[in-house]
C-alpha cells in the first residue's frame, strides 16, 4: 500500500503541475517538505517500477474482479 500511496502522490505533483501544498491546503506545508525529502524524492523511481494493482488488492483483502487480478495459486 505504501508503494501506491507514494506513486499517486508523486504523480499528482508531476502530472497536475500542482504542488502538494496547493493540492492539500489543509495539511501543514512543513509535513510535505519532510515527506519530499525523506520519502518522495528517494522513492521517485517506483513510479516507473510500480507493481500490478493485484498486489494491493491482496494486501488490503479486496476480492479480485478482473481475470488479470487473480494469482495462480
Amino acid at each position: 500500500m505504501f508503494e501506491f500511496i507514494v506513486v499517486y502522490l508523486i504523480l499528482i505533483e508531476q502530472q497536475k503541475g500542482v504542488s502538494y501544498e496547493d493540492w492539500f491546503p489543509e495539511i501543514d506545508a512543513t509535513l510535505f517538505q519532510e515527506l519530499k525529502e525523506k520519502i518522495f524524492i528517494p522513492n521517485n523511481r517506483i513510479v516507473q517500477e510500480v507493481h500490478p494493482i493485484k498486489y494491493l488488492f491482496r494486501e488490503v483483502g479486496i476480492k479480485p474482479f478482473f481475470i488479470t487480478d487473480f494469482f495462480d495459486e
